[in-house]
């Protein structure tokens, strides 16, 4: 794929080869919540979009896997912890990254490491974002 090359979602989940991985981006911004998707997408996860915190907490069952949860820190309803801490539970082993236009140290998320393993802040470039999404696929 040429750098300048438009991929549909579609053309995305089929470009790794890989097993499709699991992700739930939970972001209200919707073009950022999108590029988010697609970049996850483009490295094999079958993305479900939440554009709030109760749909997401709502989205949670233990019938439905995620391996990886990427929640925006600034949501209408609220510090995302409810959120990690009820995936915690119907999803052992779920990896929970947390982003924010605030440094990690400004976030009142005091219940960390409950609520989060990895920390992306905004803006990030997309070099940035999918090491570090790969970085928490193998916890490292």
């Amino acid at each position: 794929m040429r750098p300048t090359e438009v991929v549909s979602r579609s053309e995305a989940r089929t470009e790794t080869g890989a097993g499709v991985k699991r992700a739930l981006v939970v972001e209200d911004e919707a073009g950022v919540r999108g590029l988010m998707a697609l970049l996850l997408e483009l490295d094999g996860y079958e993305v479900t979009e939440e554009s709030s915190l109760r749909r997401a907490v709502q989205s949670l069952n233990p019938n439905r896997r995620y391996d990886l949860i990427l929640t925006d820190y600034h949501l209408s309803e609220g510090p995302p912890c409810s959120l990690s801490e009820r995936a915690r539970r119907l999803i052992p082993g779920v990896r929970v990254v947390l982003t924010s236009g605030l440094q990690a140290s400004e976030l009142s998320c005091t219940c960390r490491p409950r609520c989060y393993e990895r920390f992306l802040p905004k803006p990030f470039s997309i070099d940035g974002f999918r090491a570090s999404i790969r970085e928490e696929a193998t916890g490292d």
